[in-house]
């Protein structure tokens, strides 16, 4: 599960402090139950139940939520008979665009309207009704096929479109819970209920976004009244997190939120990267306009006074050459190159992946 963060959502007229110390209290309230009924299954376990460590105790002023997170994360290993969760990296070329994601990193996909940043994140995730990938292009999931991500692995690459769609009338606590309880583990850990299990998850992921007061109020629409517009926006967020999908494709997940939600969107993905092994892609429509424009109108470029190497690229296309023809493209194909060879399609990784997930998913599971 994510690492419980604080996000900026309570009223304007509360300090930043309360705001923060409100939030943290929240977070260890949830947090409770599950390390209490841990603590009294596994007396042998050095990472929930060994009660000298202050640091997992919720209810210590020393409580370290990534660490809380690491640990409940390495308890679920247990569930999967010794086979270790499964991360997530990524590789691809001959696709306009060259990429080698290592296991906990973050892709930052950056683009004009139009210039195929959607389609991008579309293809990553095998999200392709509608159109073709040409001949010739490379993906690989880690040993994993395009083909496969597709069929067999359905669920364990997402896409979280721009635009948010819910059941209007359910509430953000019926939405959420029925996403925990969707990608449920087959065993919990240790002998937690499957029900107590999706329920603490969805509490603690509301608590991080900030949406804990929203639990029993409508998602709604734009014709059935609900949740605010941010407020939807960070349901959709919570959703994506709940799936625990390696691949994750966020596309301008950030449209509707303030600043600090914003920054707490990116703060969140970055602590599940660490975490988890996850792999996320985003693309966000915040940066300056002048630097995207700078890349094909001469008119709005500044060069740096002490370039002297030679006459700089003018020209989208001379752009292009020179990234063609730079040291840090060599680099990457090298990098490609070694990743092809280290995790071949339908190697041991894939088996890997694939006995992990079958230990994992639950009965009549089918993503």
């Amino acid at each position: 599960m994510p690492t419980p963060t604080i996000a900026d959502a309570m009223p304007s007229n509360s300090s930043e402090a309360d705001v923060e110390e409100d939030m943290e209290e929240d977070i260890h309230e949830l947090a409770r139950p599950v390390t209490s009924t841990m603590s009294h299954a596994v007396e042998h376990d050095a990472l929930f139940p060994k009660p000298s460590d202050e640091a997992l105790n919720p209810k210590s002023p020393t409580f370290d939520a990534r660490k809380w997170a690491s640990s409940f994360y390495t308890t679920q290993t247990e569930t999967l008979h010794g086979h270790a969760p499964n991360t997530a990296s990524l590789a691809f070329r001959n696709l306009n665009v060259l990429v080698c994601l290592q296991s906990g990193e973050m892709f930052c996909v950056l683009g004009p309207p139009g210039s195929g940043c959607s389609t991008l994140l579309k293809i990553i995730a095998s999200n392709i009704y509608g159109f073709n990938v040409a001949d010739g292009t490379t993906l690989n999931y880690q040993g994993i096929s395009s083909e496969d991500i597709h069929t067999a692995f359905q669920g364990e690459s997402i896409y979280t479109a721009e635009v948010d769609h819910h059941f209007p009338k359910l509430t953000v606590g019926e939405t959420l819970y029925f996403a925990a309880r969707a990608r449920c583990p087959q065993n919990p850990p240790h002998g937690i209920s499957k029900h107590d299990y999706a329920e603490h998850l969805r509490d603690v992921v509301m608590a991080m976004l900030g949406i804990s007061h929203t639990k029993n109020t409508r998602v709604g629409h734009d014709f059935i009244g609900g949740v605010s517009g941010g407020e939807r926006k960070r349901v959709s967020i919570a959703e994506a997190v709940l799936s625990y999908s390696p691949w994750q494709c966020w596309d301008n997940s950030t449209r509707g939120l303030d600043s600090a939600n914003a920054i707490e969107f990116c703060r969140t993905l970055r602590l599940q990267s660490d975490v988890f092994g996850r792999a996320a892609l985003v693309a966000i429509y915040q940066t300056a306009p002048d630097f995207l424009t700078s890349m094909t109108s001469a008119a709005t470029r500044t060069i740096q006074p002490d370039w002297k190497v030679k006459a700089p690229p003018r020209t989208p296309d001379e752009f292009a050459q020179a990234w063609k023809a730079s040291v840090q493209r060599q680099s990457l194909d090298n990098e490609i190159d070694q990743f092809q060879a280290k995790l071949p399609l339908g190697g041991e990784k894939h088996h890997q992946f694939h006995t992990t997930r079958r230990a994992q998913k639950s009965k009549f599971q089918r993503s």
